[in-house]
């Protein structure tokens, strides 16, 4: 893989992995779906289609949110991204106690989620799930 598409390929799995976690922090997800929508960059060479690079993702993003999947809005996507320095960092010096810490925090609010969502839903009745 090319340097660039293994920074991107990072790049993506850093953000998911951070907006993923703050999107289950606040609760229920319609559906469980989420969805990181990424800024496009402009290789034209003509800047007067630089607006694009931003105005495409939150046009996608209000067209995603309009058919219950959640998006991650540009501020998060921002803030993971000025963050992800920190990401790196907490990463490679993490020991087995931290990571493992770390683990179970995220288990825990995998756990508080999938409560609240079965509270809400009656353990998916109200979305269509039906048990024998």
């Amino acid at each position: 893989m090319r340097p660039l598409l293994k920074r991107l390929a990072r790049l993506s799995a850093l953000l998911g992995v951070f907006a993923s976690t703050a999107a289950l922090a606040q609760g229920p997800t319609p559906n469980g779906r989420v969805v990181l929508v990424l800024p496009f960059d402009n290789r034209s060479g003509n800047a007067s289609l630089n607006w694009i690079g931003d105005s495409f993702p939150d046009t996608l993003d209000k067209r995603l949110n309009s058919v219950n999947f959640l998006t991650i809005s540009r501020d998060d996507r921002a803030y993971a991204l000025d963050h992800l320095d920190d990401v790196k960092k907490a990463v490679m010096s993490a020991t087995c106690d931290t990571a493992n810490q770390a683990a179970m925090s995220a288990l825990s609010v995998i756990n508080r989620h999938d409560m609240e969502y079965d509270r809400l839903t009656r353990h998916g009745a109200t979305q269509g799930a039906r048990f024998p």
